[in-house]
C-alpha cells in the first residue's frame, strides 16, 4: 500500500535487477536493489529490510497497469507448468519435473518479495538442481 501510496513507479527500471542478478555490483554500481530496501531508503524508513510483495512490485515497475500485466504472467507460467506437470511429466521424474516442484517451493517466495533476491534464489537453485542430475546421470552412465 505504500507505493501506491508515494506513486512509486521506475517504469521498469526495477525489473533490470531480477533480470541481472548475476552481474557483480562491482562491476555494475548502478544496479537496482531490491524494491523493497530502495523504497525504504528513498523515503527515509528507520530500516531497510522489508519484502515487497509481487502486485507490489508489478506496481513499482508500471503501475496499476503492472498489477495486472504481473498477474497475467503469474497466471500464465503457474497455468504452463501446471498442465506440463499432469500431462506429461507426472509418471516419470526427470528434470522438468524437478524444476516445477523447485518452483511451486520457490512461488512461496516470489510471491511474498522481493523480486529480486526471490529471482536469484530461484534460479540459483534450479541452476544447481540442473547441474546435480546432469553429473548424477553422466556418473551412473558409466556404471
Amino acid at each position: 500500500m505504500a507505493v501506491i501510496k508515494y506513486d512509486w513507479i521506475t517504469f521498469g527500471y526495477q525489473l533490470l535487477g531480477p533480470f541481472t542478478f548475476f552481474i557483480p555490483r562491482s562491476i555494475w554500481s548502478s544496479k537496482p536493489l531490491g524494491s523493497g530496501h530502495q523504497f525504504t531508503t528513498l523515503y527515509h524508513a528507520s530500516h531497510t529490510n522489508v519484502s515487497m510483495p509481487y502486485w507490489a512490485e508489478g506496481f513499482v515497475n508500471f503501475g496499476f497497469w503492472g498489477i495486472i500485466l504481473f498477474s497475467i504472467i503469474l497466471a500464465y507460467v503457474c497455468a504452463k507448468l501446471d498442465s506440463l506437470y499432469w500431462y506429461k511429466w507426472k509418471d516419470k521424474f526427470n528434470k522438468e519435473a524437478g524444476i516445477y516442484l523447485i518452483f511451486i517451493g520457490s512461488s512461496i517466495f516470489i510471491l511474498r518479495g522481493d523480486l529480486l533476491s526471490s529471482t536469484a534464489y530461484c534460479v540459483g537453485t534450479i541452476l544447481c538442481f540442473i547441474f546435480t542430475i546432469s553429473l548424477c546421470s553422466k556418473v551412473l552412465r558409466k556404471y
